[in-house]
């Protein structure tokens, strides 16, 4: 039997992920910002935010967190990572990424997939 990749599909999805969780660490960071100016407290201490009854936080953290569960599923699935292919028109680009645990830069190949 032959099985389609949609790898296209993959692509548009991981972008759409990709696109949600940035919009949800900038309010994250809003938040976070507004609240420290009010009482660092409540930016550091958890319980302390919680007690608040205009506590916004932990419901942001939870978006946040089964966002990037969905995130995982696709990027961090080598199944998933196989069914992406290269550009045929040669539209990649490479950039750097921190990696913690070397503790360098190192560089890594992307590929666009829409074009």
């Amino acid at each position: 039997m032959i099985y389609r990749k949609f790898s296209w599909l993959h692509n548009r999805i991981l972008l759409h992920y990709q696109d949600e969780l940035a919009l949800l660490e900038e309010k994250l960071e809003w938040l976070d910002k507004s609240d420290f100016l009010q009482d660092p407290y409540f930016v550091m201490n958890r319980r302390r935010d919680e007690k608040r009854p205009d506590s916004q936080r932990g419901e942001l953290l939870k978006r946040i967190d089964e966002k990037l569960a969905q995130y995982r599923k696709y990027a961090y699935n080598p199944l998933a990572m196989q069914s992406l292919t290269r550009s045929q028109t040669g539209c990649s680009f490479a950039y750097n990424r921190w990696t913690p645990s070397k503790g360098q830069q190192s560089a890594i190949k992307a590929v666009c997939g829409i074009c």
